[in-house]
């Protein structure tokens, strides 16, 4: 089920997979305490947090409201102190705050410049086991007008970073038309997976206690590299993975330390870059497909043994209905599904053979069904419907419940609307039961026709889809 914990104006509201957004306190009183930095709008950067199960997340804590509208990045330690940097507003320069945890409060330190020489994007920050901080950030040259992934460090809990703000740090690339960076750590290593110039994804290592990164080595070459990729270590620290796309396809290769291992082909087309996290010591990536405008399937692809196992779909509003019926009141039959046709988007096809629509005359109805809770229905008309109306109702267990939508009344009168039931999936009515409908057991929702339509609406596509451009962790 999905938690609604903010909306955002943000191009990078949630970030992107790159820059880690969400951490959980691990030990203490409040240990299992989850942490999310949001950026409300394009200048505002906020904090969120939830205590365990994870259903009611706090209001608001802002951070700061300096930001550029570019992601921002964080990371937190054991004892729930937070560590983020951003790109400043019209000075572009890489700020750093602390916001230390204390009494279950979060309290923000004052900004401090990591760097201000120049215009610095996309950072990446991680903290080692000798208490260090790491940032790693794509740094435009205006002289050259290209870009580099550049490293600096502080050893004084982010107080002063490397020589001063005017140290531009290590630069570990030469400069190229696009670069982009993810740092990760697992003693005694620090990782920097990047890539550049569009045509290498690349890593460069760091040990505990070395001045000097290791030299590079070149992961993959190809085209189109750039910002959707996504690295990850496994739970002992002795794997890396990393998923990326490269021409429009979405491969996975691992580094175990001494060897990389041979590329696997994920998938064609990825509407997201990928997010790959490990679980039990094996990756799985998860990544989004198009299924329609504006329509976006999150699936999962896990590791087993040699190989990966077929796509999985998630189920409840981040994948296809289980099903969609389409009750015609005089028809023959009066049942009939169209969860296929709901599903593509072939023009015009969501219809009862009976009435050729997909609700005509008082008490038809259309019936969205999930196996899990959803939040909203995304409908694609090819014919808008006039002169009618429909009653919006779920199943309580025992009968139909009506209720008016979040979003407002929708009478299938727009040729696209996304309808919006309630807050989000987990804030489902209580009272929402599964009941079978057409064969099949789910919970459903539908919407009954209460006035008959003068111009019925025909459908062409209808999903509990929304949009989704990044997946961010």
């Amino acid at each position: 089920m999905q938690n609604l914990i903010s909306t955002s104006t943000a191009f990078y509201g949630a970030g992107n997979s790159l820059a880690r957004r969400s951490s959980v306190v691990r030990s203490g009183p409040y240990s299992g305490r989850k942490v999310v930095l949001l950026q409300s709008d394009a200048t505002t950067l906020q904090l969120r947090y939830a205590d365990p199960p994870h259903a009611n997340w706090s209001a608001p804590i802002e951070i700061a409201d300096d930001l550029s509208d570019f992601p921002v990045s964080g990371c937190c330690d054991d004892e729930g102190n937070l560590y983020c940097v951003y790109t400043q507003q019209s000075t572009l320069n890489l700020i750093f705050r602390k916001l230390t945890f204390e009494l279950g409060a979060w309290s923000v330190g004052d900004p401090v410049t990591i760097y201000d020489g120049g215009d610095c994007y996309f950072p990446a920050i991680a903290r080692d086991s000798l208490q260090r901080l790491h940032v790693s950030y794509t740094w435009f040259n205006s002289s050259s007008g290209n870009y580099r992934v550049r490293y600096k460090r502080s050893t004084t809990d982010g107080a002063v970073w490397g020589g001063g703000a005017s140290d531009p740090g290590t630069d570990l690339t030469t400069g190229s038309a696009a670069a982009y960076s993810q740092l990760l750590y697992s003693a005694p290593t620090l990782y920097c997976v990047y890539t550049d110039a569009g045509a290498k994804l690349a890593l460069r290592e760091l040990r505990d206690g070395a001045i000097l990164w290791e030299a590079e080595q070149i992961a993959h070459s190809g085209i189109f590299l750039s910002d959707r990729f996504s690295a990850a270590l496994n739970d002992t620290g002795t794997l890396l993975g990393i998923a990326f796309e490269s021409t429009g396809r979405l491969y996975y290769i691992e580094y175990d330390g001494q060897s990389w291992s041979g590329q696997f082909d994920i998938a064609s087309t990825p509407a997201t870059p990928p997010l790959l996290q490990f679980s039990g010591g094996e990756p799985s990536l998860f990544y989004g497909v198009a299924i329609g405008t504006g329509q976006v399937a999150v699936v999962c692809r896990r590791k087993q043994g040699t190989g990966f196992l077929a796509e999985e779909n998630l189920g409840g509003d981040v994948s296809i209905f289980r099903d969609v019926v389409l009750y015609d009141d005089n028809g023959t039959p009066q049942f009939i599904s169209r969860r296929d046709q709901a599903g593509d988007t072939a023009t015009a096809d969501i219809v009862h053979p009976s009435s050729g629509a997909l609700v005509a005359d008082s008490q038809d109805a259309i019936y969205f069904g999930c196996d899990d809770p959803f939040g909203s229905i995304t409908i694609l008309l090819s014919t808008a419907g006039s002169g009618g109306s429909v009653a919006w109702e779920y199943f309580n267990g025992s009968s139909w419940n009506a209720f008016e939508p979040l979003s407002g009344a929708y009478h299938f009168d727009q040729l696209t609307q996304v309808v919006r039931l309630w807050q989000d999936s987990r804030r489902a009515p209580s009272d929402w039961q599964p009941c079978e409908i057409h064969s099949v057991s789910a919970l459903w929702v539908r919407a009954r026709v209460t006035a008959s339509f003068s111009t019925p609406p025909v459908g062409t596509q209808t999903t509990p889809l929304t949009d989704i451009k990044y997946l961010s962790a």
